[in-house]
């Protein structure tokens, strides 16, 4: 099954087909870990077909292009790490950043991509 999954549309890691137990499987990003919710192993096409047709996802340049306000943005920072957060705007000076809950702090990433909620 593995040579039938595309790549992992938020790192462009190499995906794998995982089995727990002998009776559930889900489908993982071996770099990022991101992944399909598991399902009882005989579903194990349902799994592939879910990783499968996600829609593209297209990493934009923080630089160049900023993420629309209000939405939530994966972000990949200058080390790789990704996180989720939100944009905002500074009203003194204008400058951009990503709020991030998950450690309560502003961020410049590198790239962006909008992520459903």
């Amino acid at each position: 099954m593995a040579d039938e999954l595309r790549p992992c549309p938020f790192c462009g890691g190499e995906a794998e087909f995982e089995t727990y137990g002998g009776t559930a499987c889900a489908v993982t990003c071996r770099k990022c870990r991101c992944g399909t919710p598991t399902v009882r192993l005989d579903d194990g096409e349902r799994a592939v077909e879910a990783w499968n047709r996600r829609a593209e996802r297209t990493w934009h340049d923080f630089s160049d292009e900023l993420p629309p306000a209000g939405v939530s943005v994966l972000c990949r920072g200058k080390n790789g790490a990704l996180y989720v957060g939100k944009p905002v705007t500074f009203k003194g000076n204008g400058t951009r950043k990503v709020w991030v809950p998950r450690g309560d702090q502003y961020r410049t990433p590198e790239n962006w991509m909008e992520v459903s909620t």
